[in-house]
């Protein structure tokens, strides 16, 4: 993959090797570019921050790796996941819940003030590392009947300028679950724009990159606002740059000369019109195994005209069960 320009997205253990061992098989001639997990979904950075917690085993890899990077001579960028934090979601006062008031494992309340203050300061922190780019991962809700938690259900309240206790959204009152939606991109539009904003303040140059999931199992990106409060043409045009993260949670691409594939290309035609507003786009794709899911991503990527191409190596902690909370499935 590296010799055919893939980029991957690492994280130290999906190596099954030590960074130093990594490095000494592909750090001469073959690595170009790199980008490293910073923090994690389990809510622990890779580099000892001011703010959250570091890997326990790992404290340091995204700065041995800056390191190395300076010495073998090849450029580091950085990937921060944002409300898939399975730290915090241990937390009750910052869990996101569901309508029967149970929390998710790995996804906080998108509406904690605390926590966007938290997700700042890490965002500043990495912004200051040598790093030419910055992807922003899960972002937005966890899914369509999240987060119904008491600050939630008491903000929307008071949007909605009602006194009785709001229990979630009424899908038979259709003017006010369309203020539900609305309220939703409007605080994800908010906080996304917010971290952009940050990382930009320290370094104007970086180019910060808000991620989303393109997945048949989501619906493609028909519910992108009312299941994840995303709005994505408006995130677009801040960033100027988006990367769209295929199939995370289907694990198979369709074959090119299929109709499920004719389907995922015509499921990515709102890149028309970003594109002619200045938009840029890479693709990141979930574990690449094998050559014939290579040329299936490959060819994706041509289909729609993206030269950035990134895969991650290694699976994230809890994959399956963050998988399952996505999808609605637990």
């Amino acid at each position: 993959m590296l010799v055919r320009g893939v980029n991957p997205i690492i994280r130290p253990r999906g190596l099954n090797a030590s960074l130093d061992e990594f490095l000494s098989v592909y750090g001469g001639g073959y690595l170009k570019s790199i980008t490293s997990i910073v923090k994690d979904v389990s809510g622990r950075t890779y580099y000892l921050s001011k703010m959250a917690p570091a890997d326990e085993e790992y404290p340091s890899f995204f700065t041995d790796l800056l390191d190395a990077a300076e010495s073998i001579g090849f450029e580091v960028s950085g990937y921060v996941n944002v409300f898939a934090d399975a730290f915090y979601a241990a937390d009750a006062r910052f869990e996101t819940q569901r309508g029967n008031g149970k929390g998710l494992e790995f996804f906080v309340c998108p509406n904690k003030p605390e926590f966007h203050r938290h997700m700042i300061t890490v965002v500043r922190e990495v912004a200051k590392f040598k790093i030419p780019r910055l992807f922003l991962g899960n972002l937005g809700y966890a899914r369509k009947d999240c987060c119904l938690c008491e600050d939630c259900r008491t903000e929307f309240a008071k949007y909605l300028g009602i006194r009785y206790q709001f229990q979630g959204p009424d899908a038979q009152d259709p003017e006010q679950y369309q203020k539900w939606v609305s309220w939703r991109m409007m605080k994800i539009t908010k906080i996304v724009q917010r971290l952009i904003e940050a990382a930009k303040e320290v370094n104007s140059n970086l180019d910060v990159i808000p991620t989303f999931p393109v997945d048949p199992e989501l619906g493609f990106l028909n519910d992108f606002k009312e299941g994840f409060g995303i709005d994505i043409q408006t995130i677009a045009r801040s960033a100027n740059h988006l990367g769209l993260e295929i199939n995370p949670y289907t694990a198979i691409l369709p074959s090119p000369d299929s109709t499920e594939f004719s389907k995922f290309v015509s499921n990515l035609s709102f890149m028309s019109d970003l594109r002619s507003d200045g938009v840029e786009f890479s693709m990141i794709h979930g574990v690449l195994e094998n050559e014939e899911e290579y040329s299936h991503a490959k060819a994706l990527a041509e289909a729609v005209g993206i030269k950035q191409f990134y895969t991650t190596i290694g699976y994230p902690p809890g994959f399956r069960a963050l998988r399952e909370e996505r999808l609605g499935l637990r």
